[in-house]
């Protein structure tokens, strides 16, 4: 079960302690402790997690079967006419979907100020979204072509029909690039891609009620009984300078960002967590046990991944980690990882990885726990450690 063995931490501990410090812990984390082993207790298992996140997965691809009911019964008045390279809203076009179905691929969409009441649903290749002042969209984008550009939308995802603010729905596609948007609200992933390689998530202010702020996928779900069961990467992406806040999961404990899958290369560099009450920065493996359809050759370890100069702080669990079975991942330099449950957390079978020249201080666990095997620790700045030579 995911997180359930972070209690017994207390036990390796307190065995790695003087009586001295071992009596400063009780006095200043007993209840921080009992309290962390009610709330764990209590989180669904690793199998539930995927579940719901792959239902995620097959509403867009439900949703692709109703948008394209949609565009084949709409009126067929902007089609005769012809694609434009560029389109603006309200001055050209009303709506924003209006306007994306107008332009070419390759084109430009300019939102001007307003509030706009809609869920954009993007099938073109290429397409840029630009919104120019203080533009409201309170819903979201469903992306089925790849690279697409979304930036400086204020987004509110809490009428999003399938709960993202900013996601892929379908798969294999490459190079978005969302830049500056602010997404709040109650949509359970403000932004989402599966099977997606190149991609830049830059510079987005992230909020919500939701189970995870910015999350990378590559997990193989076609033992869930989808209708279109696939698998792939999420490789060389790049998710740098975004602000991630008061991220509150409403299944579970919520997450910052999270890399999961067979997803490698990629780049977790300058973002800022400040309170989550689930996790702070995970790159997530998953043992080839736990889905038994998977083909033999799939590889679903999260390695080769850059994690350097980001800031998390006050996350109720893990602030960063390694979780079960990613290799050759560097944590470092630059990371602060302060006021958390742990501070840098490399879990079981997580081995030959790089954690140097990161702070790890005041954190209610401990501040640097390593369950992994041949993994490399340098020039930390942290007052507990477990298992780190």
């Amino acid at each position: 079960m995911k997180k359930l063995i972070i209690p017994l931490l207390a036990i390796f501990l307190f065995a790695s302690c003087t009586n001295e410090e071992l009596s400063s812990l009780e006095s200043e984390n007993s209840f921080d402790l009992k309290k962390n082993d009610i709330q764990i207790s209590s989180l669904k298992n690793i199998e539930t997690s995927n579940e719901q996140f792959d239902a995620i997965a097959k509403d867009y691809y439900q949703y692709k079967v109703i948008n394209e009911a949609r565009l084949a019964s709409r009126d067929n008045t902007i089609l005769k006419k012809g694609c434009v390279q560029t389109a603006k809203v309200p001055e050209d076009y009303p709506t924003i979907q209006e306007a994306v179905d107008a332009v070419c691929e390759n084109g430009n969409v300019i939102v001007e100020p307003g509030t706009y009441n809609e869920y954009v649903l993007v099938t073109k290749p290429g397409i840029f979204l630009k919104a120019v002042g203080e533009v409201l969209l309170n819903g979201g984008f469903a992306l089925y072509e790849g690279e697409i550009k979304i930036h400086n939308f204020k987004i509110d995802d809490t009428t999003a029909p399938i709960g993202g603010g900013v996601a892929i729905a379908s798969f294999d596609m490459n190079g978005f690039d969302i830049k500056n948007n602010t997404i709040y609200g109650s949509g359970h992933l403000a932004i989402y891609f599966k099977f997606c390689d190149n991609a830049r998530i830059v510079g987005n202010d992230i909020s919500g009620e939701r189970e995870a702020a910015i999350y990378l996928d590559a997990y193989y779900y076609g033992a869930t009984g989808s209708t279109d069961p696939h698998y792939g990467t999420s490789n060389n992406n790049s998710i740098l300078n975004n602000t991630i806040s008061d991220i509150v999961g409403t299944w579970y404990p919520g997450y910052g960002i999270v890399v999961r899958g067979n997803s490698d290369y990629n780049k977790v560099n300058g973002n800022n967590i400040n309170t989550t009450n689930g996790w702070g920065i995970s790159i997530w493996s998953l043992p080839q046990s736990d889905n038994p359809n998977w083909p033999t050759t799939m590889d679903e370890n999260t390695d080769y991944n850059i994690v350097k100069n980001n800031s998390v702080k006050n996350v109720l669990y893990d602030g960063i980690e390694i979780y079960f079975g990613g290799s050759n991942n560097t944590i470092g330099p630059n990371n602060e990882s302060n006021n958390n449950g742990v501070g840098i957390h490399l879990w079981e079978y997580s081995n030959n990885n790089h954690v140097f020249n990161n702070t790890a201080r005041d954190n209610s666990l401990c501040d640097i726990v390593n369950e992994g095997a041949n993994n490399t620790f340098k020039n930390n700045s942290s007052d507990c450690t477990i298992g780190v030579d």
